[in-house]
């Protein structure tokens, strides 16, 4: 079996993600903060809190979050519009090429 391409992506929520991070979380550093919606909508949410240092990069629309997981061949790269309301719009401008630029 080859290696998988250096590039590739898949979308989609990562609700049943099963992998093991390089770095693990901490469930004791978990707590309930706000999360913006959209406008000044906001939900109390669970948010992990890690300490360390990770790839991230921002662009005028989106930032960019890449947490690698154990083994080194594989990440998952959180892409969080800067506004709410333009999320519809990255998600349809988001492609692999996209994905590579940033």
């Amino acid at each position: 079996m080859g290696s998988p391409p250096r590039n590739s992506s898949a979308s989609g929520q990562c609700d049943l993600f099963k992998g093991y991070w390089t770095r693990q979380f901490e469930e004791a550093k978990t707590k309930s903060m706000p999360f913006r919606l959209t406008g000044n909508d906001t939900v109390e949410v669970p948010m992990m809190i890690p300490l360390g240092h990770f790839p991230f990069g921002m662009t005028n629309t989106v930032q960019i979050l890449q947490l690698p997981c154990e083994g080194g061949n594989l990440s998952m790269i959180i892409v969080l519009p800067r506004e709410p309301e333009d999320l519809l719009s990255i998600e349809e401008q988001m492609t692999a090429a996209v994905i590579d630029s940033w």
